[in-house]
């Protein structure tokens, strides 16, 4: 899951310095990078409820 989390993080901040160099160099609202820096977000989500999930499950199995 950490892979998914990293992932996410490339994929976002990739995302959002093309969205930004478009935006402030050119004045253009580019929608590809826009998406993509969305779903950039729904990986990091993602990955975090995820490794979240799994540290509870193990602190659970740990204690019974």
């Amino acid at each position: 899951m950490i892979s998914f989390f990293v992932l996410g993080c490339i994929v976002t901040i990739t995302a959002v310095a093309f969205f930004l160099t478009g935006l402030l160099s050119r004045g253009e609202f580019l929608f590809g990078p826009f998406i993509a820096a969305l779903i950039g977000l729904n990986f990091l989500f993602i990955g975090f409820v995820q490794v979240r999930r799994e540290r509870e499950e193990g602190e659970g199995r740990r204690t019974s």
